[in-house]
């Protein structure tokens, strides 16, 4: 698997930041991590929700999407357990 690109690196990074805000936006995006991480046990994400969001988060999405589709690969092989956990723990204690 080759690493990600600084894009998908920082478009991650700021998705996992903004996943551990209160609002619904941060509610959003913390879904469609955890989606990431384990849909089956954090359900799949409705992309229709993704109308909610500012257009970094949106574009932050898109470019994690790209880069999932294309390596498939799992966020904790990316070295972000730790964080993913901490998303776990705030929206789903």
């Amino acid at each position: 698997m080759d690493a990600p690109v600084k894009t998908e690196h920082r478009a991650v990074e700021r998705l996992l930041a903004f996943a551990m805000g209160k609002g619904l936006q941060n509610s959003i995006v913390a879904d469609f991590l955890l989606a990431w991480w384990d849909a089956e046990r954090f359900g799949r994400f409705d992309l229709q929700r993704t109308v909610a969001l500012n257009d970094t988060s949106l574009e932050d999405i898109a470019a994690l999407s790209t880069f999932v589709a294309r390596y498939a690969t799992h966020p904790e092989a990316l070295g972000y357990g730790q964080q993913f956990n901490a998303i776990i723990r705030k929206w789903r204690p």
